[in-house]
């Protein structure tokens, strides 16, 4: 079985011949499959006869190697060996003398293997076969330039030096990673490294925390990186709209949480329940509100509002009265009845596969493509609540609280007159701003109504802003309004501005990183808290039906 391990390289042993010290494998245990696995380091378990090793780049097998490993040997419990880097390549022997490139990956095949402890196995024969110049190493224990400076620091000293090198090998092996996932075809090999470099990123962010955490040392000042600074622990909208929280969050769904800073993670929870998940930034907010309101007629034609908890709406059911008296009369008392409405919250989501080659596709914009994707399957969903919605789990739809202005006569068509009926049958006031909201099947059926002059009741708009009118009233379209059939509540006629639709303040984001990393795909889930009711029912009236 063909395997492979990640290590750092040591100091330079020669700048004219081009050659470096490296350790190419150690006995450290290195999580697989089906447990973790300790290559044994003696002469009898070493199948040496492939040295020298090719030096390549990423177990790219396809390309020409950069260099060559020589000098391979055992020194104790670790495999030795000296690279000597091709004078055609003097970008990567840059990048090495500069300490850009320090990690390398020994790909190998085992030929025997045997249990040890619990969920340990040991490999007693195995065979190098090649070693590649790689992002990160695995071995978490290797130490980057302490065996080559000689120099006495301080432990502060030291531990500063040592978190700024990780935090440089870590945004390196993001950058790496990125490359690694965009290879068309990836062999077995390059899937792991692509693996690897997931969990290093992780082993880093461990590293990085618990070293800050000793010296106290303010993460905003990272080199190489602008970081995103969050003051107070208020949740202020302004800051999901700036660029910071933008590129923050750009990051995190292309790489998830793994590629983010402790701070940043904090920064994109900030006064929300982490659980819930990420709180979404303006922009992407604004373009999944527009998709919804794109995908949902409801939002156009109904009063929206925001809401931090269940909102309860007063509403007058009697009305007092007035009289006319003389000069010096009494006053005729009168009682005002209330009643009220009560708006909660009802949880709705969605969730979208993506392969990683589209996540790490710079050059695709996927805040865009998950706002968009988001906001039009929601709409469709809310859309069909707010119409047609029983209340249970889900808002209580505009049809199901109006009150029933028309029954009509026939099961499957309806009148002129019923259709004016159903208008009379709306109180005045609400007129000025009554609309009609039908399926395209009770259209179609209305569109071959005349009046007694011939002419067809139905006017279709001449320009694309303006919408189509019905005995001058505007006509709008949803297939979520059930079909003109026996008993069905087929036309709602009324001022849609008594339906109120609540959303519960913030939309929540999530990704799921490991669950589809076995089919190359990463899911995002997002979720949105909102209900929708009818807060006068005399403010729109329904036909209905004749029942079968």
């Amino acid at each position: 079985m063909e395997q492979r391990r990640n290590f750092q390289l040591g100091k330079v042993r020669s700048v004219e011949d081009r050659t470096v010290e490296a350790v190419i494998s150690s006995e450290h245990p290195v999580r697989r499959f089906k447990g973790r696995e300790v290559l044994v380091h003696t002469p009898e378990a070493i199948d040496l006869s492939r040295v020298p090793l090719p030096l390549i780049v990423a177990h790219d097998d396809r390309t020409l190697p950069v260099g060559v490993v020589e000098d391979v040997r055992l020194d104790g419990n670790q495999l030795r060996g000296v690279l000597r880097f091709s004078k055609s390549r003097d970008d990567i022997w840059q990048d090495v003398t500069d300490g850009i490139l320090r990690n390398l990956s020994v790909g190998y095949t085992t030929q025997r293997e045997e249990p040890s402890a619990k969920g340990e196995y040991r490999v007693t024969r195995w065979m190098p076969y090649e070693c590649s110049l790689v992002a990160a190493g695995a071995d978490p224990t290797a130490q980057i330039g302490r065996q080559l400076n000689t120099k006495k620091h301080s432990e502060k000293e030291l531990r500063t030096m040592d978190i700024n090198d990780i935090k440089k090998e870590r945004k390196q092996a993001i950058d790496n990673m990125v490359i690694l996932a965009k290879t068309e075809n990836m062999t077995e090999d390059q899937q792991r490294s692509l693996q690897d470099l997931k969990d290093q990123i992780r082993r880093y962010d461990l590293q990085i925390e618990a070293l800050e955490m000793a010296d106290g040392e303010d993460r905003a000042n990272s080199p190489g990186e602008c970081r995103l600074e969050i003051h107070g622990g208020d949740n202020n909208r302004s800051v999901f709209g700036g660029e910071e929280y933008k590129r923050v969050y750009d990051r995190f769904l292309r790489y998830g949480r793994a590629s983010l800073y402790a701070d940043e993670i904090r920064a994109l929870t900030i006064g929300n329940d982490a659980s819930m998940g990420y709180i979404v930034p303006d922009e992407f907010e604004r373009k999944m509100v527009q998709a919804l309101q794109d995908n949902d007629i409801m939002r156009s034609l109904c009063k929206v509002i925001s809401t931090a908890s269940d909102r309860k709406i007063p509403i007058v059911t009697g009305n007092s009265t007035a009289s006319w008296m003389s000069e010096n009369g009494t006053y005729t008392p009168s009682d005002v009845t209330l009643d009220q409405k009560t708006l909660e919250a009802f949880k709705m989501g969605v969730l979208t596969l993506a392969s990683e080659e589209l996540a790490y596709d710079a050059g695709f914009n996927l805040a865009d493509f998950l706002s968009e994707n988001f906001g039009r399957v929601m709409g469709d969903l809310e859309e069909a609540a707010f119409i047609n919605g029983d209340g249970s789990g889900k808002p209580t739809g505009i049809i199901v609280g109006a009150q029933v202005g028309v029954t009509a006569a026939g099961t499957s068509a309806v009148t002129t007159d019923e259709l004016i009926d159903l208008v009379h049958s709306l109180k005045r006031p609400y007129r000025k701003r009554a609309v009609f909201l039908m399926s395209d099947d009770m259209l179609k059926l209305i569109r071959k109504l005349k009046d007694s002059d011939g002419r067809y009741l139905y006017e279709e708009a001449l320009r694309a802003d303006v919408p189509s009118t019905l005995l001058g009233r505007p006509v709008h379209i949803s297939d979520n309004v059930p079909a003109p059939t026996a008993g069905n509540k087929a036309i709602a006629f009324g001022d849609f501005s008594y339906y109120w639709i609540a959303d519960r303040q913030g939309r929540y984001f999530q990704e799921l990183r490991e669950k589809y990393a076995d089919t190359g795909q990463i899911g995002y889930r997002a979720n949105q808290r909102v209900d929708g009711k009818l807060i006068l029912p005399e403010a729109v009236q329904v036909l209905q039906m004749a029942e079968s």
